[in-house]
């Protein structure tokens, strides 16, 4: 093995140009591994960053045809009966994607959720500044928790960020938390983390009792709970809800799935197939 490498040595001295080709394959390959495995370990290996989070759970509504695969999202009045009805969690929340327009004062989209009061008691969370929701905000001015990112770059970390108001879609909203660095609540592979929560508040039709509008519940199960025990319980609330409302879509059930795996459905199989190809492409660059 020693004269192996001295031959080796000796020729790659003789070819500058062939040792120069050499080591930035060598380079490019540790590289690119590198930044694969972070990739990887972000959405596939490292937790959510709260606590316990392999208890959290979204639920949302697949075909009976295909019942492993989400297809439609919960209706409102759906998530306000399993919320009622359900033994499997000790509290259950409801999220819904929303951007929001600039306001009169300028500046850009936000792009946030809508939420139910209980969130953030769901996901165990703290805010940095301030607090986040209780359940007396339902009945005050509008209210939001801003993610860290928005308030270092539209209000420059302002240290008097609790109070100020953020007009967004023709409407004001009191921000009355700031969500620590890191914080990140991604569902059916958002690709961004939201950076505005605002309170779903009883002025929207679609969001109060009996309204349709579409929702994601997100759950924390109970101590001793599996998730497939919570998705039946589910399921046999759903079916009672189907029969009492006749303008309930059909020929669906409920679908639990830890967050985590939802949150890198679409995208598990692709990263894993990228890691083997730069694996590969390194072992043949190196061979």
């Amino acid at each position: 093995m020693l004269s192996d490498l001295k031959q080796a040595g000796r020729m790659l001295r003789r070819s500058p140009a062939f040792t120069l080709l050499v080591v930035l394959l060598l380079a490019l390959g540790i590289g690119v591994n590198t930044a694969m495995f972070s990739i990887l370990d972000a959405w596939l290996l490292e937790p959510l960053h709260f606590p316990d989070a392999d208890r959290l759970a979204i639920i949302l509504k697949s075909e009976a045809a295909n019942p492993s695969e989400p297809k439609i999202f919960v209706g409102y009045r759906d998530w306000e009966e399993w919320a009622k009805q359900s033994h499997s969690f000790i509290t259950l929340a409801a999220v819904f994607w929303r951007s929001f327009e600039a306001g009169p004062d300028g500046g850009d989209d936000v792009f946030g959720m809508i939420v139910t009061a209980n969130l953030f008691d769901v996901l165990q969370a703290s805010a940095e500044r301030g607090r986040t929701f209780r359940p007396e905000d339902m009945h005050g001015p509008p209210a939001a928790v801003i993610g860290h990112q928005l308030w270092q770059q539209r209000f420059g970390g302002a240290r008097d960020i609790i109070g100020r108001v953020l007009s967004v879609s023709a409407k004001s909203y009191q921000i009355i938390g700031v969500l620590p660095p890191g914080f990140g609540l991604r569902m059916i592979d958002q690709a961004v983390d939201a950076q505005f929560y605002a309170l779903i508040q009883g002025d929207e039709k679609l969001y109060s009792t009996g309204g349709l509008g579409p929702m994601a519940a997100i759950g924390r199960l109970k101590p001793g709970v599996s998730i497939q025990s919570a998705q039946q319980e589910l399921a046999t609330i759903q079916r009672n809800l189907d029969e009492r409302y006749p303008d309930n879509p059909r020929g669906f059930t409920t679908l639990a799935t830890n967050l985590q795996r939802d949150n890198t459905r679409n995208v598990r199989a692709s990263l894993w197939l990228a890691a083997a190809a730069v694996g590969l492409g390194a072992r043949h660059s190196c061979g």
